[in-house]
This record gives C-alpha cells, structure tokens and sequence, in this order.
C-alpha cells in the first residue's frame, strides 16, 4: 500500500490528504508557522503556478502602459502638441499610477492580495476599451487616469505575492523566470500595433485597443480566480484556519500530492507579528524609515529615466529618422523579447548567487551602453540598422533587469503587515519620476534638437540610471539568500 504524507508533518502515514473542514480552531497554527512551513518546500510546479499566474496579471495589465507613446507619433500627432502629449503621458503613468499604487496597497493589505489583482484587471480592461472612443485630451485625459488605477493595483502586489508563497533559497529563480511571462506577452501584444496603426483606415487603431482591454479581463481573470489568497498575508491577519486550508493545499501539491515527506519546519527565524490593521506610519520610523526614503530616491529617479523617460522620446527619435511604424513596432516587439528574456534568463539562472541590489547597479551599465550607441547609431550621427537593433536589445536588458529587481527588492523591504502598502507607496510615490521626467525628458527634445537631442539622452542615463542604480547598490539591505521575515525587520 502507499503511504501518503500529512502536509506540515514530516512523517509517513495512510491515505491521508489534506484537511479540508471548515472547523479548524484559529489556535492550532502559531504566529510564523505558516511562513516556516512554506518556506521549508521544496520548489514544485506549485510555486510556478502560482508565480506564472500572478505575473501573466502583470504582463496582460501593463501592456496597457504608455499607450500614449504607442500611439501619439501615428494618430494624435495631429491632433494636439507635444506638450498635451508630454502631460497625458504623465496623467496615466505618473498621476494614475500613483493613486492606484497607494490606493491598490492599502487594500491588498487590509483585503488581501487576489482580491487587488482581480479589481484591478476589471479597472484596466474596462478603461482601456474607453481609451477607443475618444479623441479629446481632456476625456483621453480622464480615462488614462482611471484606467491607470489598475496598473497601479496590479504593481503594488504582483511581485508581493510572490514573494510571499517561494521559499528564499530559490527566490530568485522562481521570481526572475515566472517575470520572464512578462516579455511573452509583450511580444505577443505588440502584433496587433504592427498590423493596425497606422491602419487601412484612421481608425484601425481601436482594434489595437480592444487586443489591449480585452488581456486583463477576458483571458485574464480566469486566470486569477485560479490561484488562492497569499497564506501569509492571512497569517499576518490572524486568519489562521483559512491560512491553513490555503498551506495544506500548497503542501500536499508539493509533497508531490502526499508521496513524498517534507523537512521539518524551522519556526525559530520566522517573527509574524499579526494585525488586522495597515499600520502605514512604521514604514516612516526608524529602520524601514531609512528604506522608504531610498527606494523613493531611487523609483523617482529611476522611473523619470531608465523605465519612462526613455520611452518618453524614443519613437519620437525613430519617426524622425524615417524609421516606419512597422520597423518601429515590430523591433519592439522582438527587442523586448530577446533583451528582457535574455535578462530574466540569467538572473534566473543565477538564483540567490548576486544580490538584487547588485542587479540594479549592473544593468544600468547595460542600458547606458544601449543609450549610447541608440544615440550615434539611428541617424544622428550615422544610420546603421544592425546597430540600432543591439542598442534596443541591450536598452531592453537594461530596463528589463533594473525594473523588475527593484520590484523584487522593494517586495521583500517591508514585513508581512505592510508589504502591499510599503511597496505601493514607495513605487507608487515613485511615478513621479514618470510625471516630471516625462515633460522634462520631452522638453529636452526639443531644445536640444540640434545636437540630436542629446539633453534627453543625457538626463535618462545619468539622472535616470547611473545615479539610482549606484544607490541602491551601494545603499540597500542585503538580501541574497535571506528569509522573508528576517531581511523585512
């Protein structure tokens, strides 16, 4: 006969699967038993469930992101100045963000995380389709606001979750290769660009946009019913009997459903400290005071550059050397692709063996080097396409590394009670960077036209990489091979 494993125990029994009644008394799980019993797993296709769904949310809401630079140079041109451009712009991936980042963290930490991630999938899609039927700046404007509250959700928890269910010693394998989703679906997504805008008509865009709205909600809720709410963030709510049916599923599934024991867990490095408020203050005392301020530094910067700034005048610098809308969108798309997939890989392969805050000094290197040669290679200086295209995939690498280890950095920041919140309001302040850096980087286009714009160039590399990823390097918290609850106090 079989023996099956009672998941948590450690030891052989018969038959047994996980508990499943509703009766379970609050008292049977100690504060920190749920983070030590998952953190004791081995890595299973659980985990990379759980991590591939929550960033398929990811990478399906942000698609909507920028769609201003998208589009702008093709269908609005026309329509209204580089300014209003500049302005709505920042509306949607400074203003927008921003409210959605704060608000999004406040109630994944009171209402749990699934719970964001769902209304904001319903927020983005239903906007994004609105996005279609209007021209107006102003309306262009209200919308992009609105339907930026859901990418504010979905950024204050997606890597929050994540974090929240992979045992450390494997972190940045499972966090760096279920980010690499992301890249998927961005090639994926930039196709309906290439064939529609500009289209047959002028008005072929709006398929476009429909593609855009139709990711978070029809393909993508589905999804996100699939996966449970974070067992840590119900143990930090005291909500120990829904925290246990949640880990007892985890672990059956990674005791490979009960035929195989799991090590014992360690409770003495796991302090949950449990409450069903959002303390939001602590992130402003004492040690997670210091954290708070350097990761706004180093988001504002870094947003106002690095991830915003230089999509900001990008296209822009294309169109203007007689790059077509089909060279512009399918580069994209292929460019993200092999530079973002190639950055995911080997920091996925990499594991717990660098730093994150190593991470995010290196690759703003990367994205220099690609600043560089984008600048004397599109046109300005001479064209040449093979390098253009290198210049996009090491900017791609750059971006892409930067960007989503600071995700994972500021994800494991903060503990438990105020993860979603400390991660929303430190990135979510950080759009600023998108507000200001998109009218400055646009501003420096145009008066620096005659050097080829060599103001914009300037600012996003040293401002808006060099400087934010040299802080974070030498500055931040250690974070390599380090215990949720321990690297968080």
């Amino acid at each position: 006969m079989s023996s099956r494993i009672v998941p948590g125990a450690g030891a052989a029994t018969t038959n047994v699967r996980p508990q499943q009644s509703t009766g379970v008394s609050d008292a049977i799980l100690r504060p920190g038993e749920v983070a030590a019993r998952l953190d004791r797993l081995p890595l299973r296709w659980v985990h990379w469930h759980l991590a591939l769904a929550t960033q398929a949310a990811w990478g399906l809401i942000i698609m909507d992101d920028s769609i201003m630079t998208k589009l702008y140079p093709f269908i609005w041109a026309s329509t209204f100045s580089h300014f209003i451009y500049s302005v709505l712009n920042a509306v949607q991936i400074g203003v927008g963000i921003l409210a959605g980042e704060y608000l999004g963290g406040y109630l994944a930490d009171r209402y749990g995380r699934r719970f964001v991630m769902i209304a904001s999938g319903v927020d983005s899609g239903v906007f994004m389709f609105l996005v279609a039927f209007t021209n107006s700046p102003v309306w262009l404007g209200v919308v992009l606001f609105l339907q930026a509250l859901g990418m504010g959700g979905i950024l204050a928890t997606h890597g929050v979750y994540i974090h929240e269910i992979v045992p450390p010693r494997m972190r940045g394998r499972l966090s760096m290769g279920a980010q690499s989703l992301t890249r998927a679906t961005g090639f994926g997504i930039i196709w309906p660009f290439f064939f529609w805008v500009p289209g047959g008509s002028p008005t072929d865009y709006r398929y476009a946009i429909y593609v855009l709205a139709a990711g978070p909600t029809i393909v993508l809720l589905p999804i996100l019913f699939s996966i449970p709410e974070s067992p840590r963030w119900l143990e930090a709510k005291g909500r120990m009997a829904d925290a246990k049916r949640v880990l007892e599923k985890i672990e059956y599934r990674a005791s490979k459903r009960g035929t195989e024991p799991l090590p014992p867990p360690d409770l003495s490095k796991h302090d949950v400290v449990q409450t069903k408020k959002v303390p939001l203050g602590e992130i402003f005392r004492g040690e997670y005071a210091k954290r708070t301020v350097l990761l706004l530094f180093c988001w504002i910067l870094g947003y106002s550059g690095i991830v915003y700034g230089a999509g900001a005048f990008r296209t822009l610098v294309l169109v203007q050397y007689d790059y077509s809308s089909h060279f512009i969108f399918a580069w994209y798309g292929i460019t993200s692709l092999v530079g973002g997939g190639l950055g995911f890989l080997i920091n996925s392969l990499l594991n717990e063996r660098i730093d994150r805050r190593t991470s995010v000094g290196l690759s703003a290197f990367v994205f220099t080097a690609g600043m560089a040669l984008f600048y004397v290679f599109t046109g300005y200086v001479t064209k040449n396409l093979p390098i253009t295209v290198l210049a996009l995939i090491l900017m791609s690498f750059g971006t892409t590394v930067w960007l989503f280890q600071m995700y994972n950095y500021t994800s494991a920041a903060f503990p438990t009670r105020l993860r979603s919140v400390g991660t929303g309001w430190t990135d979510g302040v950080g759009h600023l960077g998108a507000i200001f850096g998109s009218l400055i980087v646009v501003a420096l286009y145009t008066s620096t036209a005659g050097t080829g714009h060599i103001g914009s160039y300037v600012y996003v590399v040293v401002a808006g990489a060099l400087i934010p990823g040299m802080l974070l390097w030498r500055l931040g918290v250690p974070q390599k091979h380090a215990i949720l609850e321990q690297v968080s106090h």
